[in-house]
C-alpha cells in the first residue's frame, strides 16, 4: 500500500548533505572531492515571501539539488511500487488525486480510474477504483458487527516456483537405480578426519587440472599446492592422490573410449515453465555414440554402501541428464564417482 504519493518533493537545500563535482567515483579514493554541506534555515517558520529564499532556489546550485532529490524520489518510488506480487494500492486523497511526488515520474495513466489500465506498450491489467467516505456517524465501541471491504481473492491462484533449479539441491529421483559398482583403480589414503566438503573441494580440482592438463611436468607440484591451499596437507599425500587420479582418467580411457573430456562443464537448461535449471558438471564425456556424464563425491563410504549412497544424488545426476540430452539429442549416462575409494557407480532411470 502506497501512501503519501501526493506529497511534494522535500528538498535536501537546507539540510545536511553531501556535495560532489565529480561524475564518476574513483575507488581508489573514493571521498576525493566531495564533502558535507549544511546551510541552516535561518528563517525560523516563515517559508513564504522571502526574497532571499527565491534568490536561492533560482540558484544553479538550488537546480542541481533539486534535480537530485527528483531522481531519489525516483528511486523511492520504483523500489516501493515493484515490491507488490499480487495487488498494488495507491492511497490518494480524493480531493488530490495526484501530487509533485507522483508527478516526479511523469505517468498521470499510472491512476486507474476504471477497471482496467492500458499499460504505454498495450497491454491490460486489471484495476479498480474505489473512494472511502468517512463515516458521518461516531461507531459505538460497542458496535460488533462491521463491514469491511477488501479486494477479493485471485481468480487462477497458483504455487510461486522459484526461478533457478540448482541440480544438487534436488531431491532424489524415485525411477532411479544403482546398477554396476566398477573399480577404477587405486585408493586415496586419508588420514584422520577432515573436512568432507573441503574434502571435495580440493579433490575435484585435482582431477579438473590432470584433466584438463594430463601429465605435465608439474603435476606433482600441483596437486601439492591445491592440498595445502585447501589446509589438508595433514590429511593427504599428494603423490598418492596424483596416482589415484591418474589410474581413474587410465580406466576412463579403457572404458568409455571419449572423443573428447570436459572438466567443470557448466549447463543451462530453460525449461518449458520458465524455470532455469544451471549447475556444472564435473567430468562430461563425449563418445562415439552418447555422452557419459560424471560427479564425484568424497564420500569414504565401504563398497557395500555405494549403491544406496550413490541414490542420494540422483535427482542431480536426472538433472545434468536431461539437460544434455535435449541440448544434443544423443543419450547419457550417468556415473557417480568416490575418487577416496576408487569406485564408479553407475545410475540408471527407468521409464
Amino acid at each position: 500500500v502506497a501512501t503519501g504519493l501526493e506529497d511534494r518533493v522535500w528538498s535536501r537545500l537546507w539540510d545536511v548533505s553531501v556535495v560532489t563535482d565529480r561524475s564518476e567515483i574513483d575507488l581508489e579514493n573514493p571521498l576525493a572531492d566531495r564533502f558535507i554541506r549544511y546551510w541552516p534555515w535561518p528563517f525560523g517558520k516563515h517559508s513564504k515571501g522571502i526574497p532571499m529564499v527565491d534568490r536561492v532556489n533560482a540558484s544553479q546550485t538550488a537546480q542541481t539539488c533539486k534535480a537530485l532529490d527528483i531522481a531519489e524520489h525516483q528511486r523511492l518510488l520504483y523500489v516501493s511500487l515493484t515490491r507488490a506480487r499480487d495487488l498494488m494500492v495507491l492511497a490518494l486523497p480524493e480531493r488530490k488525486s495526484s501530487g509533485e511526488w507522483m508527478e516526479t515520474l511523469n505517468a498521470p495513466w499510472m491512476i486507474p480510474t476504471e477497471d482496467t489500465l492500458t499499460l504505454p506498450d498495450g497491454k491490460s491489467i486489471r484495476t479498480a477504483a474505489r473512494v472511502l467516505e468517512e463515516p458521518t456517524e461516531v461507531i459505538s465501541s460497542e458496535t460488533q458487527d462491521s463491514e469491511s471491504f477488501w479486494f477479493g481473492p485471485r481468480t487462477m491462484p497458483h504455487e510461486k516456483l522459484s526461478l533457478l533449479i540448482r541440480p544438487h539441491a534436488e531431491a532424489p529421483a524415485e525411477n532411479a537405480v544403482a546398477k554396476l559398482v566398477k573399480k577404477t583403480g587405486a585408493e586415496i589414503g586419508v588420514v584422520q578426519s577432515p573436512d568432507a566438503e573441503t574434502l571435495g573441494q580440493a579433490l575435484h580440482a585435482v582431477i579438473a587440472a590432470e584433466t584438463v592438463n594430463p601429465s605435465s611436468e608439474d603435476a606433482l607440484e600441483v596437486t601439492k599446492r591445491i592440498i595445502e591451499t585447501h589446509g589438508l596437507d595433514v590429511h593427504l599425500e599428494p603423490q598418492g592422490v596424483l596416482g589415484a587420479v591418474r589410474a581413474f582418467l587410465k580406466f576412463v580411457q579403457r572404458e568409455f573410449s571419449p572423443q573428447r573430456l570436459w572438466a567443470e562443464y557448466p549447463i543451462t537448461r530453460v525449461l518449458g515453465n520458465g524455470q532455469i535449471v544451471k549447475g556444472w558438471i564435473d567430468l562430461l564425456i563425449e563418445t562415439d555414440g552418447n555422452w557419459v556424464i560424471i560427479d564425484h563425491k568424497s564420500s569414504t563410504q565401504n563398497e557395500n554402501r555405494l549403491k544406496e549412497t550413490s541414490l542420494k544424488y540422483s535427482g542431480q545426476l536426472f538433472c545434468y541428464k536431461e539437460a544434455v540430452e535435449a541440448a544434443s539429442g544423443k543419450k547419457a549416462d550417468c556415473w557417480i564417482h568416490y575418487p577416496v575409494s576408487g569406485h564408479l557407480v553407475s545410475l540408471e532411470y527407468q521409464s
